[in-house]
């Protein structure tokens, strides 16, 4: 099934008719594949909000760039299996627009072995200010995922006289 019902403009839910037809698309066929077009209809495409019922696509096929809810959750989530292709639009009219998402390769080299002769002052040194008296938790907590994130060196700085110790 093709789902083209509503494109990239919509605002606020749908409603009356496409509503229906929505409705219509996720139950009247449930062995069909559901393919969209540009995006699920009833899906808003400049955020991440769900704001109310929408095709529920196998598969979505958008183009030239991802639309900003298509990247960030809980839309994300909905788009099913998402190929971007291109429309034959020229480049030029979007050198001026960053069109990049960042991609799970982008992270690979700091997943990598640390050199053995490497030093703490060579990944990093990370402050964190918080926390009152007696209520310092979230401040440590947030000192400990720092280094289980890689930092070299964290800092946890508050106003308990029992951590200066």
């Amino acid at each position: 099934m093709i789902d083209a019902l509503l494109g990239t403009g919509v605002k606020g839910p749908a409603a009356g008719a496409m509503l229906d037809s929505i409705r219509q698309i996720n139950t009247a066929f449930p062995l069909a594949k559901i393919v969209a077009i540009d995006m699920p209809s009833g899906m808003p495409s400049d955020s991440g909000a769900l704001v109310g019922e929408f095709v529920r696509a196998d598969y979505t096929v958008t183009f030239r760039a991802l639309k900003v809810s298509q990247a960030l959750p809980p839309n994300c989530d909905h788009v099913g299996e998402l190929h971007v292709v291109p429309i034959g639009s020229p480049p030029e009219l979007y050198d001026d627009i960053p069109l990049s998402l960042i991609e799970p390769r982008q992270f690979r080299s700091l997943l990598e072995p640390r050199p053995r002769s490497g030093h703490k002052g060579d990944f990093g040194h990370v402050l964190v200010i918080g926390g009152a008296h007696g209520k310092i938790g979230a401040a440590a907590m947030a000192g400990l995922a720092a280094l289980r994130a890689g930092a070299g060196l964290v800092t946890v700085a508050c106003s308990d006289p029992n951590l200066t110790r």
